[in-house]
């Protein structure tokens, strides 16, 4: 009857746990304290910040594939100098005064074959172009038909910057990731606190009943020398513990770039955490989305190599500002249309098309490359979380009988039943067991984030993902 009421208990304890085990996960994503740090940390990241530049710059260039379609213009001014004035040739230029001579005597009423008189004056035929000119010239063109060029190259830009916004988001994982491995790091040194203060605590009841008992004659110094060694090495581990708190302290500044008292005040508790009811997949990992757009993009750049197949049109103005140089042949202002096809480059265009084909290629090969080695990544990752979870409750269990046994040995040392050094031993134990759960503990944390990191859902928990794809 008794066995049958212990197992009863020891089912509802599991059933708690369990429940208790889900409500903590929830608390992973909802934790202020915790979640505060992280964007801190996201905010403060260099490697972010550099993939998040790229990622403006590929906009920037989407930007100006799209800005080809606005017009140019241009001002232009030249001063130059001929070796000699371009004028009509000289049989021409006599003609021209000869008729100049009979349109006067015409005016004059003068006959064909009248002479005209020396006093009538004749203008000099002017030059076509005078020896110097001077021109200010203000040019507009503006694209039209650019052969599908623009449309395939912006496309081409919208995806590549789709890609470093994936990135943005890996690099982001990795430093939560580490933002947590360092919280949950402060926690454990927190508890092992806790566990050495504990270890101390039951240390000095010993000594006091072993300093009684050698006032009384009933035991020797070397009982008390046995417990100063204990106390030895309770020294030896808080001086290991303080270095490792600072150490932490030190890398949680440089995360986040929180001051250091500030993070002293942190209130990390190591409690175990699940991922619940997540359904992960390597799909969801933003290297995989980076490589998917990379592949999108390198597709609209072999589309913009066929489009230089195709012509190229263009409409354009020009306006002469200066005009006092102008040749009788030069127009004041004038607007057009232009047409460009490149018939044959020397087989370029072809080598280009090559080229882009293989880049697409490749882009797909290592996306699907990648892709196998995540779906592995993910499956090594459960299965390590799985032997976290086993190996935390063999922690478990190994604490529950160090206690047992703790107390078994304390109870008989007192009644003389058990030597000081069995209890020591049990009290060492007890110690070793209380570090080692608490180790456990951390190292099933760190495998539930190492799985969602896997899975491409850890971000997502903060409320951190780049969601401009």
């Amino acid at each position: 009857m008794e066995t049958k009421k212990t197992y009863i208990v020891y089912l509802v304890i599991l059933i708690l746990t369990a429940l208790s085990a889900t409500s903590q996960a929830q608390n992973l994503a909802v934790h202020g304290e915790l979640k505060q740090l992280v964007h801190d940390a996201v905010e403060s990241s260099q490697a972010v910040q550099m993939k998040e530049n790229e990622a403006n710059i590929a906009e920037n260039n989407r930007k100006k594939a799209y800005q080809t379609y606005l017009p140019t213009l241009d001002i232009t001014g030249s001063f130059t100098h001929l070796n000699e004035e371009i004028r009509f040739p000289d049989n021409l230029e006599t003609l021209l005064v000869g008729t100049q001579k009979l349109l006067i005597k015409e005016q004059m009423g003068l006959g064909f074959n009248t002479p005209l008189p020396p006093s009538v004056p004749v203008k000099e035929v002017a030059p076509i172009q005078e020896q110097d000119i001077f021109k200010a010239t203000l040019q507009a063109d503006m694209v039209v038909f650019s052969g599908l060029k623009v449309p395939f190259l912006a496309k081409a830009a919208e995806h590549q910057r789709n890609a470093y916004h994936a990135l943005s988001n890996a690099k982001k994982s990795a430093v939560i990731r580490q933002t947590l491995q360092a919280y949950q790091s402060l926690a454990l040194i927190r508890e092992s606190e806790k566990v050495l203060d504990k270890s101390q605590t039951r240390l000095n009841e010993q000594k006091r009943y072993v300093n009684k008992a050698i006032e009384n004659g009933l035991t020797t110094d070397l009982a008390k020398s046995r417990i100063q060694l204990a106390e030895q090495k309770l020294e030896e581990k808080n001086i290991e513990l303080d270095t490792k708190r600072e150490l932490v302290l030190s890398l949680l500044q440089q995360l986040t770039g929180n001051n250091k008292t500030q993070l002293e005040q942190l209130n990390p508790r190591l409690e175990e955490w699940s991922v619940g009811r997540l359904q992960l997949s390597a799909k969801h990992r933003p290297e995989l989305q980076a490589l998917q757009e990379a592949q999108r993009a390198t597709e609209f750049k072999k589309k913009s190599v066929y489009s230089n197949f195709l012509p190229k049109v263009k409409i354009f103005g020009r306006k002469e500002l200066y005009e006092d140089d102008l040749s009788i042949l030069d127009p004041k202002w004038m607007v057009g249309v232009g047409l460009q096809w490149n018939i044959f480059d020397g087989l370029k265009r072809s080598r280009d098309l090559q080229n882009a084909k293989i880049e697409v290629l490749n882009s797909r090969l290592k996306k699907d490359l990648v892709s196998e080695k995540l779906e592995l990544n993910l499956t090594k990752e459960s299965l390590a979380l799985s032997k976290a979870k086993q190996k935390m409750q063999v922690a478990q269990k190994q604490l529950h009988t160090s206690k047992k046994t703790y107390t078994i040995n304390r109870k008989q040392y007192k009644v003389g039943l058990s030597s000081q050094k069995d209890f020591l031993d049990a009290e060492s134990d007890l110690q070793k067991a209380e570090l080692g759960y608490s180790q456990s503990l951390f190292n099933h944390n760190m495998a539930v984030v190492n799985y969602l990191v896997a899975g491409g859902k850890l971000n997502s928990l903060f409320g951190i993902n780049n969601d401009r794809n």
